[in-house]
Order: structure tokens, then sequence, then C-alpha cells
């Protein structure tokens, strides 16, 4: 980051969670487009997730299923409630970066036959080692609205509220990334029937992100919005 302190273990966060996206969920290695560290801008993430960006371009309506993967600093604006994902090149001081609402709002557009995105960042302005982004600023308490989220589109996210994204510093990730990739793998197929559903995975995330955050001293609760009977992983 160049305003910010670096979110810990991001950038393995997103190589890692490249490599499952061709060799678990099956997607083809040149539909797969990453932006890490210094080339992760504001530009960069309008350039590939805008509404007339290279997602937009090249998903087929009704055909394609969209995976966006986040992991990073969120940051959110206290005047007018608003939250973001924070790109490399942005000050928080000034911009929340790129509008969660947009996002979603852009992503409902394209029409696709799924759509499911993957937050590994907190929105009270803290770092996953609970440095605050903003100097002299305190931790700010901002919920996300459910009309916010359009019914096409389903959000897994690390934390709510006032929690803080941690990481996992054995493993070297960010907490919630490491049990959502675990639980991709088929630790979250609960019932054995070779299938992981949305809801089964964010059943398995939360349980063990809870665990280990209380093992840490503190609380994180990933939250689930959208179609819980979502099928992401069928295993044969």
């Amino acid at each position: 980051y160049q305003y910010v302190p670096d979110a810990t273990y991001a950038y393995n966060d997103a190589e890692v969670f490249r490599e499952y996206l061709s060799d678990t969920l099956g997607f083809k290695k040149q539909k797969i487009k990453i932006a890490t560290n210094s080339k992760a801008t504001q530009a960069e993430l309008n350039k590939l997730l805008g509404s007339n960006g290279w997602l937009s371009r090249n998903a087929i309506k009704g055909k394609s299923d969209i995976v966006v993967y986040f992991s990073g600093h969120g940051i959110a604006n206290q005047k007018d409630k608003s939250t973001g994902i924070l790109p490399f090149d942005v000050d928080p001081n000034y911009s929340v970066g790129l509008s969660l609402k947009k996002l979603y709002k852009d992503l409902k557009a394209i029409g696709a036959k799924s759509v499911i995105v993957y937050l590994d960042a907190c929105f009270t302005g803290q770092t996953r080692d609970a440095k605050m982004l903003i100097a002299d600023a305190r931790p700010i308490i901002i919920l996300p609205k459910e009309q916010d989220i359009p019914d096409n589109v389903n959000v897994l996210s690390a934390a709510t509220g006032s929690q803080i994204s941690g990481a996992i510093r054995e493993k070297e990730h960010g907490l919630f990334t490491y049990y959502v990739l675990k639980g991709l793998s088929g630790d979250a197929d609960t019932n054995k029937d070779k299938v992981v559903k949305l809801n089964e995975l964010s059943d398995y995330v939360s349980k063990n992100v809870k665990e280990q955050a209380a093992i840490n001293g503190r609380e994180q609760t990933p939250e689930l919005q959208g179609d819980k009977d979502r099928v992401l992983v069928q295993f044969k």
C-alpha cells in the first residue's frame, strides 16, 4: 500500500486463491485476472471490474460463473456511511477507493449465471494487526445494508461490524482466506455428498474462524449474504 500499512499476507492470499480457482474450481487460467501489490491500483480495478471493464466484456449473460476475491484493507466513510475496498494508490483520508455499492451494482448488471464475492477485509479503518489506517482516527462501525447487495450477487465476508479481519501467522494467510481455501478443498463437505454449497462453506468458515480468533483473544464472525444453496464445488 502506498499510503497505509500493509495488509499482512494479502499477497499470499491472492496468489493461492488464484491457484485454487484453476486447480480446484476448474476455471481456465486465461479467464483469471489478478492484480497484486503496486499493480492493484484504482485504475486497474476499474479496468477489470468497472461497468465497461474486462469482466463485463468477457462474461456471457446467463452462463458465466463469476468469482471476485479481494484480500486487503476495507475502508468506510462515516459521513455518508459508504464502504469500499482500498486499492494500492488510494489515500483513505480522501476516498473509500472502489465503492462496494458500485461494485455490486456493476456485477449485477453483467447478468451472469452466478456471482460470488469473497472479501477478506474489514471496514473498521484498522489493519490485521489492529493499527489504524488513518493516524489519530478511532475504529468505526458501519454495518452493511442488506439492500446494497443485489439478489443475484452472493457475498461471503471475513468479519462483521467492528471486528478486525485477522491473520493466521503460522500459515501466513488471512484467517478467513485460510479456511475458505480449506473448505473449498472439501473440508466443508460435512454431509459427504461430494458437493460444497455456499451455506456449507459459510458454516465451516464461520465455525473455524470464530474458534481461531477466540484463541487469539478477539472476535471475528464471517458473514454470508446471498443464495445459501449455490453449489460452489462438485467433486468427482
